[in-house]
């Protein structure tokens, strides 16, 4: 069987929340996923962190796959942190690229970003993100974010950036048992 795709490109493939294994040790986590579903929008940002290998990305992707089949959202957008500051510095370079950047990520109706703590100390982009996040949280819509840390312990952040994690749901994610 041939492929026409570059076979040098991961092609990801989630099955949604369905193939994600909570485990007793995280009903926490699965009780936060399920309100978000119920009341897209009104838990945000959702905060989840953990350990390296406990689950974070799969579940993150887990949870886009069924925004955009569930509730059918189209506009929803998963990253990680340093793709956030990779397109954002790309966008300071470019006559139009920063209102572009703008529009593209504050008009979303699920943002999601891995591994936050990777803008730690990073003001200019932590400041553009703090901005995007309040404008998202304003109407309504869906932002998820994970780290490995609680959002106490990524002071780098900044005051701003910091409360606002801390005023969402925020959960562990904990080695799933056997």
């Amino acid at each position: 069987q041939s492929n026409s795709q570059d076979s040098t490109k991961p092609i990801k493939r989630s099955r949604g929340l369905k193939s994600f294994w909570f485990g007793e040790e995280n009903r926490l986590a699965e009780a936060s996923v399920a309100q978000l579903f119920e009341q897209p929008g009104q838990f945000t940002p959702f905060f989840v962190y953990g350990p390296t290998g406990s689950g974070k990305t799969h579940l993150l992707e887990a949870i886009v796959t069924d925004f955009r089949n569930r509730l059918r959202c189209k506009r929803c957008v998963m990253m990680s942190a340093e793709q956030f500051t990779s397109l954002f510095v790309a966008s300071l370079r470019g006559g139009d690229g920063l209102p572009m950047f703008r529009r593209k990520y504050r008009e979303l109706d699920l943002l999601v970003i891995d591994d936050i703590q990777f803008l730690a100390g990073k003001r200019a982009t932590v400041s553009e993100f703090y901005h995007t996040l309040e404008i998202l949280v304003r109407g309504g819509k869906q932002v998820v974010l994970s780290a490995d840390r609680p959002a106490i312990e990524l002071g780098l952040l900044g005051g701003d950036l910091g409360n606002s994690l801390s005023a969402g749901l925020s959960c562990p994610l904990r080695y799933p048992g056997l």
